[in-house]
């Protein structure tokens, strides 16, 4: 069991179903995502700490249920320019960049959702 990435059409037929990793291992790449960016989530709001997201990059996944969120496929477009930029940066993370990459790839196609589940 873990975190699988899903994109559904509009007429909500499963285009892309992905295990992305079990939940301590996505937080984990959270954390050193976040970190290569300039951001320590122990500091953010919803991760126990005081500070805003706003202005911050990558708000739409950093401040995101891992369990039950959505990114909507605008926002999947800033995640993947991102998302292929860090992934050389990040090698311990390749599997979690893959699945991410593909998810965004898949929403911003059909304009539709990243569903967390």
């Amino acid at each position: 069991m873990g975190l699988v990435l899903l994109v559904r059409d509009h007429n909500r037929a499963e285009i892309y179903s992905e295990r992305i990793s079990d939940y301590s291992d996505f937080h984990a790449f959270r954390v050193a995502w976040a970190a290569l960016l300039g951001i320590d989530l122990d500091q953010m709001d919803g991760y126990g700490g005081p500070e805003s997201w706003e202005g911050k990059p990558l708000q739409s996944f950093f401040n995101l249920s891992d369990c039950e969120g959505k990114i909507s496929w605008r926002a999947a477009c800033t995640i993947l320019r991102q998302a292929r930029k860090d992934a050389p940066r990040l090698q311990t993370f390749n599997q979690q960049f893959a699945v991410l990459i593909s998810a965004c790839e898949k929403a911003i196609q059909h304009r539709t959702h990243i569903i967390f589940c």
